[in-house]
């Protein structure tokens, strides 16, 4: 199974933190900037993931969203806990991830062929379902409104910077 670098690093970055236990949230300040097509700015209170290919910023909180930042396009409160999937390789990154069971609902859900997934507990991603879940991960960043992120599903970046949208989705 082949996996899109960016597609992995948009899933951690949004799932990575439902192993967060409960108490503190916060964030380290960083900046970083790479060739594969994307910058992480990280603030005490959110991070910035900034796809620069599709020019789409997303930010990340952890409480409430936070006032006064300028240019983002869409905020995610994290970590979230429900999560579909329009692309069926973002089913393998959530897996590789750990985060399988945020997987909920899928475009086509006997599409999806990941050994440890039972698709059979995943529902159909129709608009009643897309209201359930927290984001919603396909190839375009418009396609579900404010839920959708962007996982490139094109071969246009090399497989070493595919590899490094790992740094994108573990944000």
């Amino acid at each position: 199974m082949r996996f899109s670098a960016l597609a992995l690093s948009t899933a951690v970055a949004l799932v990575g933190n439902l192993g967060i236990a409960l108490g503190d949230c916060s964030f380290d300040e960083i900046s970083l900037q790479t060739t594969p097509g994307f910058t992480i700015t990280i603030d005490k209170e959110y991070k910035i993931l900034e796809d620069t290919i599709a020019k789409v910023k997303y930010g990340l909180y952890c409480d409430s969203q936070p006032k006064g930042v300028d240019g983002v396009d869409k905020w995610f409160k994290v970590p979230v806990s429900s999560v579909g999937v329009r692309v069926p390789i973002a089913s393998g990154f959530l897996e590789a991830l750990g985060h399988r069971d945020a997987l909920t609902a899928a475009d086509s859900p006997g599409n999806l062929t990941n050994i440890c997934l039972d698709a059979s507990k995943i529902k159909s991603l129709d608009s009643e379902e897309q209201a359930n879940v927290d984001v919603v991960f396909s190839s375009d960043a418009a396609s579900d409104g404010d839920k959708s992120v962007r996982l490139p599903t094109d071969d246009s970046l090399s497989p070493l910077q595919k590899a490094e949208w790992i740094k994108f989705v573990a944000a």
